[in-house]
């Protein structure tokens, strides 16, 4: 039984990891689901707008009042690309933002890069391919079971 289970170590592993992708797949899918069904729309204002030298060199910080907390929120938004960062609104302005009830913090600018149902569509395109590879690799390890 052991030295099976050692000779297949390989394909445990392999199940081990299309579990954890699919686990993790999953906690977006309900991530995101939940955004688009809760999101609120606020206004921000801009407190620092930092250029860095990264290869999505933008990084603002925010202040947005969050209705679910009943306070004002600050935040920064990392990784906005050098073409929609040039377009920022310059420190004291007003930026639209979308934020969740739970994550305070992470917030998406309404027309830069926040989950849609494009991202559900590809997420579960993801599961299904995770899913079936599990099995596949579940039926592989099925002697295992007969063993034991």
């Amino acid at each position: 039984m052991i030295a099976y289970i050692i000779r297949n170590k390989e394909n445990l592993f392999l199940l081990i990891i299309e579990v954890i992708l699919f686990i993790l797949g999953l906690l977006s899918l309900i991530d995101d689901s939940l955004f688009l069904i809760t999101k609120r729309e606020a206004s921000a204002n801009i407190i620092k707008v930092e250029k860095l030298k990264l290869p999505n060199p933008y990084r603002i910080t925010l202040s947005y009042y969050n209705e679910f907390e009943h306070k004002d929120i600050i935040t920064h938004i990392d990784d906005i690309d050098g073409i929609y960062g040039q377009t920022l609104p310059t420190t004291g302005e007003s930026l639209s933002v979308y934020y969740k009830p739970y994550f305070p913090k992470a917030v998406y600018i309404i027309d830069y890069k926040h989950p849609n149902i494009g991202y559900l569509i590809i997420y579960c395109v993801f599961l299904a391919i995770m899913f079936l590879a599990a099995y596949f690799s579940w039926k592989k390890l099925l002697p295992i079971h007969s063993i034991l």
